[in-house]
């Protein structure tokens, strides 16, 4: 993530980052430790590095509506129907600039049983996240 946010830190449109970041908002800093228990160094969560340190907004936060929007993540065989997703790890975390956000929307995808193969298994291992998101014309 550090490195992801130092390769945007300039951009002057507005940024959308999407992906599977192994974060969610419940991560919280601490120290990463190499084996044996040292050296430790402080650790920030990539969620923590994007909302707090770097200004980026969770766009499942901007909906009017809230659910709980969990991605992760049904077993690695994606066969187990009865499955409940757990974490919210698969994100859209947003970076307006100079614009504001009018709307957001937005749902998961792949979690519902309807989704499940003729065979039952998962359509993937983490459920997929869709955002719709309105911002201000650029001035």
């Amino acid at each position: 993530m550090q490195e992801l946010l130092a390769i945007l830190a300039y951009e002057t449109n507005p940024i959308l980052l999407v992906g599977d970041f192994n974060s969610s908002p419940e991560h919280v800093p601490g120290e990463g430790c190499y084996p044996g228990g040292s050296p430790c160094i402080p650790y920030a969560p990539p969620y923590q590095q994007a909302t707090s340190e770097a200004g980026y907004l969770d766009a499942w936060e901007l909906i009017f509506w809230q659910r709980d929007g969990f991605t992760d993540s049904f077993d690695e065989f994606v066969s187990d129907p009865n499955a409940e997703l757990t974490q919210r790890i698969d994100l859209v975390l947003v970076q307006p600039q100079d614009r504001k956000i009018l709307r957001a929307t937005g749902m998961t995808t792949g979690d519902k049983p309807f989704s499940l193969t003729p065979g039952g298994l998962w359509p993937s291992d983490h459920a997929g996240v869709v955002m719709r998101i309105k911002f201000t014309a650029a001035e």
